[in-house]
């Protein structure tokens, strides 16, 4: 063959790796060296030399190898062709190998490393959280997968430049359990992952319920593995790479865009046609609609912020300062700015900037309903007060009472109820969607304060008058004010609500994650029958008999839950089952 299948992971020579994260990269390397070796001595087998040719062949056909010479990178490429393309009987050469390993007389060591490979897959992930790392120099990502929903906590081992909230094609490994406990992770990432631009998780999702109903099955946790394993077309993946390619960051990793069945989304295929790939299909759903409009206009961004006035982007400018001095992640931040800029204007007071392209009239008529729409969006404090995982949020508005059920299949996956988010919520057609959303949400303690500070700050008019122009960047600032008291501990929390000595959920240490989670478990054991002051020094147990505290109990749990979750991820205390328990609402 024409390069060494392991020429990444076979760490040689001196090296500039912290020596942990270089044990652990040759730990990867050696079940990918035991491939290829099997493949070498066993070649004069005409159905193994059949399987080396057709890997030789493909690696001349992708010259994997990553930017510029290929976006195909060689990690991508040799854990395919060992791991998820089938040979003899839709076995896969890993498969094949774990089978020969006692002919082949390999070590425990050997077949738990290839093991590890072997049961490793892409998938698609959103990034919720990046950490520093425990042990080594490699971030930990805190990723949730689409379809199963499962969330993983996972090191880079190498730095790549990867960011809160961005999709990530890539392919975890679950590490040994005594590395993970080091580590204070589940999984490594060792091969380059890709970053998935310009499609939303719902348009993903499409795609996957598209390919599963090719197999004539549906779409369900099952069945995503085998699609991201290839089932149905094994070269889905590395075709995908080839054409989505857009540009790369530092340290060669690739972003793609583009859905891989609608080639018109493509940017190197043949077929790509940007405008196509923007139509509304024939019997398009509103929430259809509503994304591929969204699309549009985002793709109008650029040209709108070439033509911000001075006065404008110094204001801008000066926002952006005042929310970073009081601890807000601006980039995040730009989630809501951005469409406040382009349906309502500058904190200058200047005209929104889709006002420019209207005049212009150049803008088709569902571009302009849908800006319509945009602009009637109402800007509030909304609580989540129930939740339709993968589907919709239904939320009250904390100023007059309203409900609403806004479509929103990202941002309804994992998110606990009566939390509060600073959001646009808009009625396009027949449905509600969150147009702008504050990523930085609030424990429902914060309720009376945030409220308050808000309508102290800008005062809300009753409906149907429209807020003031400017209302939401002085709630922003609002917001962060109560979130920053909240940290210097100037407002009621559930760090001083475990018992009667104060006791506080601390936030993971350098230890080890996997033992705070165990920790904060341990914890809540006895959680039911202890003594908390904010239910009249009652337990919770004890409280669930009483009419008047049954509320602010169950309160009490679901700031619990945030918090958890928010630390240590969903699943490590059931509360769902203190709830059943005390006989509240699940």
């Amino acid at each position: 063959m024409r390069r060494e299948f392991a020429t990444f992971f076979a760490a040689s020579g001196e090296t500039d790796l912290d020596p942990r994260d270089e044990l652990e990269i040759r730990r990867s390397a050696l079940g990918m060296l035991a491939l290829q070796s099997m493949l070498r001595s066993l070649q004069w087998i005409p159905s193994v030399a059949r399987v080396v040719d057709t890997i030789a062949s493909l690696d001349e056909e992708y010259a994997p190898g990553g930017p510029p010479q290929s976006p195909v990178h060689d990690t991508l490429f040799m854990t395919w062709s060992c791991v998820d393309m089938t040979v003899e009987r839709d076995d896969t050469v890993a498969a094949l190998a774990l089978a020969l390993a006692p002919t082949l007389r390999w070590s425990a060591e050997v077949i738990a490393a290839v093991r590890m490979v072997a049961e490793s897959r892409l998938g698609i992930f959103r990034i919720v959280d990046v950490q520093p790392g425990v042990v080594g120099d490699g971030s930990i990502l805190v990723l949730r997968e689409l379809v199963t929903e499962d969330r993983i906590s996972a090191q880079l081992f190498e730095e790549f430049d990867l960011r809160i909230s961005e999709l990530v094609l890539a392919r975890p490994v679950v590490l040994p359990a005594e590395v993970a406990r080091l580590r204070g992770v589940s999984h490594g990432i060792f091969a380059t992952p890709y970053v998935l631009h310009g499609h939303s998780e719902p348009e993903w999702t499409d795609y996957l319920e598209r390919q599963a109903a090719e197999l004539k099955v549906r779409l369900d946790p099952a069945v995503y593995p085998l699609l991201m394993r290839g089932r149905g077309d094994e070269r889905r993946w590395l075709e995908f790479v080839v054409d989505g390619y857009v540009g790369q960051r530092k340290h060669n990793l690739v972003e793609l865009r583009g859905i891989p069945d609608r080639p018109e989304t493509l940017p190197q295929h043949p077929d790509h046609d940007p405008d196509e790939a923007l139509a509304i299909p024939p019997g398009a759903s509103s929430q259809e609609r509503a994304n591929i409009l969204s699309a549009k206009v985002a793709r109008l961004f650029d040209a709108l912020a070439s033509r911000e006035r001075d006065e404008d982007r110094e204001a801008m400018a000066g926002h952006f300062r005042a929310l970073q001095a009081r601890g807000a992640d601006v980039q995040l931040c730009a989630e809501l700015l951005i469409p406040v800029m382009l349906y309502e204007g500058s904190p200058a007071g200047g005209r929104p900037w889709i006002d420019a392209m209207v005049e212009e009239g150049s803008l088709d008529a569902d571009v302009l309903e849908y800006i319509e729409a945009a602009r009637a969006a109402v800007t509030s404090i909304y609580e989540v007060i129930d939740v339709d995982a993968g589907q919709s949020l239904r939320l009250r508005d904390v100023f007059d009472g309203r409900e609403v059920v806004v479509r929103e299949r990202a941002g309804s996956t994992g998110a606990p109820t009566r939390i509060l988010i600073l959001a646009r919520v808009a009625r396009y057609r027949d449905i509600h969607l969150l147009e702008g959303m504050l990523p930085h949400v609030a424990p429902p303690s914060l309720r009376t304060p945030l409220v308050a500070r808000v309508a102290q700050a800008c005062p809300v008019p009753p409906p149907p008058a429209p807020r003031e122009p400017g209302w939401v960047y002085r709630a922003m600032l609002a917001w962060f004010d109560v979130l920053a008291e909240e940290r210097r501990g100037q407002h009621p929390s559930i760090t001083t609500c475990f018992a009667d000595d104060d006791t506080e959920i601390d936030p993971p240490s350098a230890d080890s994650r996997a033992a705070v989670a165990e920790g904060i478990a341990r914890r809540y054991d006895a959680f039911l029958d202890q003594s908390i002051a904010a239910l009249d020094g009652l337990s919770p147990r004890m409280a669930a008999e009483r009419e008047d505290l049954r509320e602010p109990l169950d309160d009490l749990l679901r700031e619990h839950e945030f918090a958890v979750t928010r630390q240590v991820g969903s699943g490590v205390v059931d509360f769902a089952a203190f709830r059943r328990e005390l006989g509240l609402e699940v």
